[in-house]
């Protein structure tokens, strides 16, 4: 089977003196000719339109491209992090364990689906107004505990517990009563800005 290869972009060359209208390559390849400019153009357009619909090389190239310079960020940024870990040994990362273990390790899952903080309920006092008269009430509220639930379908949720009421029994977030119950738990860290630690470590 003989290597794809996709249709070249092309563009309007305009003559110089009085010549005809060059339809070309990048690399300066003469497809066509024309004496009108406006029907080089319309061409010019319809070809490029349809080559990246029928030519996906043109897509992927691009995708190549943009995963070449990824791969590039990801080795600059882990020699930098090298570096700095060759630094710890002079005190310069030495404060990092004390950030609650923002740059540690991840927490681990907890398996116990029991020991899983369900939120709490509160009472809440709000003004309402009776009779053109503003009151105090109370309002019984649950506040949720969000957390991290590994589900049996390898997926990872962010859910809270849903208390029961007079329509349906407490369940998790993301879960249907009667389905398949998450697996495992984890707290939810809400991640510190990148700013914040590079201040810290800065100080």
């Amino acid at each position: 089977m003989s290597e794809f290869k996709g249709y070249p972009e092309i563009h309007v060359s305009r003559p110089s003196g009085s010549g005809p209208f060059s339809i070309q390559t990048k690399k300066g390849d003469v497809i066509a000719t024309s004496s009108d400019e406006d029907h080089a153009a319309r061409l010019v357009d319809c070809w490029n339109a349809c080559r990246k619909i029928f030519a996906p090389a043109v897509h992927i190239e691009a995708t190549d491209e943009q995963a070449i310079r990824l791969e590039k960020l990801r080795k600059e940024a882990w020699a930098r992090v090298q570096e700095l870990e060759a630094e710890r040994g002079d005190g310069v990362l030495s404060n990092f364990d004390a950030f609650n273990g923002r740059l540690g390790s991840a927490p681990a899952w907890n398996y116990d689906m029991s020991s899983a903080p369900l939120g709490q309920e509160v009472t809440v006092t709000r003004k309402v107004t009776i009779d053109g008269v503003k009151h105090d009430k109370d309002y019984r509220e649950h506040h949720i505990a969000p957390l991290w639930l590994a589900g049996a379908d390898g997926k990872v949720y962010r859910s809270y517990w849903i208390p029961a009421n007079n329509t349906s029994a407490g369940r998790w977030s993301g879960f249907s009563v009667g389905s398949q119950l998450p697996i495992a738990w984890m707290a939810f860290e809400v991640p510190v800005h990148p700013g914040v630690i590079a201040h810290e470590v800065a100080a």
